[in-house]
Formats: C-alpha cells, structure tokens, sequence
C-alpha cells in the first residue's frame, strides 16, 4: 500500500479565522484581544499593535488593547489625536485599511510633530490600520498593526488580509463575549446580563 501524501492547503489567514472562533469559548474575555492581536502576527507579520474601542467625538478609547508597545502607548495617541493625519482618513473609510504613506509621504512623515511625539520614540515606521463602526453600541473600533522597519512597509496583501480579517476579529470577539455570558452558571435562569465597558456604553 503506497503512502500518501497529504498537502495543506488551507491558507494562513482561513485557519487563523477559524482559530478566531474556535477560540472563543476557550479564552477569556479579558485576554481575548490580546491573544488575537498576538496570534495575527503569523499571517500578518508586524512588530506590534493596538485594538482600541471608544468614541469618536471625544478621541478617547473605553477599552483597549496593546501587543509589542507599552501600555502608556494608547495615552500617547489620544493626547496627540489632533494632528494625527490618519485619523480622520480612517474615519471617512470605514472598515478600509488605511497605511500611513497613504495619507502622508514618508519624507514628511518621519519630520512630522506625530512621529516624533509619538511613532519615533516606540520604534514605529509602518502603520496599517482600520476603523470599525459598531451600530449597536455606536463605538468605534481602532486596529492599527505596526513595523518598525522603515524598508518593510505593508503590501497590498497585507491591507487585502487585514481587510478581510478585521470583519472577523470584531465578530469573533462578540461572540466571546456571548459564549461567556451564556456559559456563567451562578445567574438566575430567568435573569439577563450585558456587557458593559468602564464608560457604561453596551458591547454585548
């Protein structure tokens, strides 16, 4: 009987969604984003990154979430929101991946006051990232993936995975939070629950 031989073929980023999900009862709110964020450096490699939620008009985040920057990095970011040229680029196209050079040059961008108040001093050369409007609660969700390899920019295929992935981390992570809810044995049978971030704006 002759061996077989048998080839993968499913792509990174399917078996990385499908990781997403089947994860999801398994790891607990609290480390949900930041095991995402860590595990989608296998498809998307990056150096680091952030998954912040909030709202818009106040340029705050409720909750978030670094991965490879410290956690004063989401501090350094609100306070300089202002002249941050990405910003209002993602606004007006949401769910699109926005790449910094996309906004402004690179030799405008590397004497800019956002790159050497904020970007310049964690190491960050490369900025991808995409906002998310979540019509139930009215939050914005902010993933932003980061290289610090000025010669290392995202591909398009970078920004064509990160767009297709981004759907499924904000699904996925919903879904988190239901299977948690559902599975907490001390409520009542007749009782309800929420979740709810330190503003008290509702999430599940």
């Amino acid at each position: 009987m002759e061996a077989k031989v048998v080839v993968d073929t499913v792509a990174p980023a399917d078996r990385y969604i499908a990781k997403l999900y089947r994860s999801a009862f398994a790891v607990t709110p609290d480390e949900y984003r930041g095991w995402a964020l860590r595990e989608l450096g296998q498809v998307i490699p990056n150096d680091g990154g952030i998954w912040g939620s909030g709202s818009a008009s106040r340029r705050r985040f409720h909750t978030c979430t670094v991965n490879g920057v410290p956690d004063s990095y989401p501090a350094a970011l609100e306070a300089t929101s202002e002249i941050n040229p990405i910003l209002p680029r993602m606004l007006q196209n949401l769910d699109v991946p926005v790449d910094m050079r996309d906004v402004i040059p690179d030799c405008e961008f590397f004497k800019s006051k956002i790159y050497k108040q904020v970007f310049g001093p964690h190491g960050i050369s490369r900025i991808l990232s995409t906002v998310h409007l979540d019509q139930r609660s009215g939050l914005y969700s902010l993933i932003s993936l980061y290289r610090k390899d000025r010669d290392n920019p995202f591909s398009d295929q970078d920004r064509a995975l990160q767009q297709r992935i981004t759907y499924h981390l904000y699904s996925a992570a919903s879904h988190n939070f239901f299977l948690q809810l559902a599975k907490d044995r001390a409520r009542p049978v007749d009782s309800a629950a929420a979740v709810v971030d330190q503003e008290g704006s509702f999430h599940q």
